[in-house]
């Protein structure tokens, strides 16, 4: 499997890099009056939120080298996917879009994450969530019509995406256990190898 550690640091990185994008983002068209205030909360304590979770997360993970358990991975994809609901809620899509925001691509890549990092059940489990939070937003924020075939298509290739993704991490994890059973027999020769020389 996977080293999480090593794809967290990238996942820090991704997640303070959206949240200060469009933190700076917000007070910006809010210094232009083109959002209202709001807009500008949420992103702003979306913005204090996730940059506190994520300097603990990295002290947890990276500094004070604490194993990382389930509930760990969960909760940062947890969060990420919180994040990426706050930017899908704020942003406006284009008229053809259906007023869906053109960030909910976003959820693909927290799920693909995910899936790397959790278990086979585990990403599709943040998946389905994923899917909740985007149709939750979609009907009670954005006030989208549901009859609009985007925000239909959008929720099926999230759907196809974290099936796809399953598949490919099973099999990485698969391909994780064969490298692992390969590496112990290895070593079991040598030392056996060892003791006849000696």
């Amino acid at each position: 499997m996977l080293d999480p550690r090593h794809l967290l640091r990238w996942v820090y990185l991704g997640r303070l890099s959206v949240a200060s994008a469009i933190f700076i983002a917000g007070v910006v068209n809010w210094a232009k009056q083109e959002t209202d205030a709001s807009k500008l909360t949420v992103v702003t304590v979306a913005f204090a939120l996730v940059t506190v979770l994520t300097v603990v997360s990295f002290a947890y993970s990276e500094i004070y080298r604490k194993p990382l358990g389930k509930t760990f991975l969960y909760l940062q994809s947890i969060l990420d996917l919180l994040l990426v609901t706050v930017v899908v809620h704020v942003t406006p899509g284009s008229p053809d879009s259906g007023s869906v925001s053109q960030f909910s691509a976003l959820y693909i890549l927290v799920i693909a994450t995910a899936t790397l990092m959790l278990p086979v059940g585990g990403g599709l489990l943040v998946a389905a969530l994923g899917i909740v939070l985007f149709f939750a937003d979609t009907v009670f924020g954005l006030n989208a019509q549901m009859h609009n075939s985007i925000v239909w298509a959008q929720l099926g290739v999230f759907a196809a995406v974290s099936l796809g993704c399953a598949v490919l991490a099973s099999q990485l994890q698969k391909a994780g256990e064969g490298k692992e059973v390969l590496v112990a027999a290895l070593e079991h020769a040598r030392l056996e190898a060892d003791d006849i020389l000696r």
